[in-house]
């Protein structure tokens, strides 16, 4: 099930949904904001940390937990939507809660 991210990305906000396959091959499970698209694009293959003191993730956009990690990284996160959320801590999320 996919699950919606929202938050702000160089001062304005955003929405994207993961866990969807794009209709456009080069956004993998990610629908939404082209701002996000493109800055997920610009950093497939990078390692991600989405906190101090986690641990970075290495991925593409067709990864779920590597979007999340990417989004916490780059973006101010502030919301978090649905079920499946991937568990970035190593204990299970809960729906609507920010890191």
């Amino acid at each position: 099930m996919p699950f919606v991210v929202k938050g702000y990305y160089n001062g304005t906000s955003y929405a994207v949904q993961v866990g969807v396959q794009s209709s456009r091959a080069n956004d993998g499970v990610v629908a939404g904001d082209p701002r996000i698209m493109g800055m997920l694009q610009g950093h497939e293959g990078l390692p991600m940390r989405p906190a101090v003191g986690m641990t970075a993730l290495v991925g593409t956009n067709d990864d779920p937990a590597w979007v999340l990690a990417a989004l916490y990284a780059e973006t101010e996160v502030t919301d978090i939507d649905g079920t499946d959320i991937p568990d970035l801590r190593g204990r299970r999320r809960q729906p609507g809660a920010v890191y």
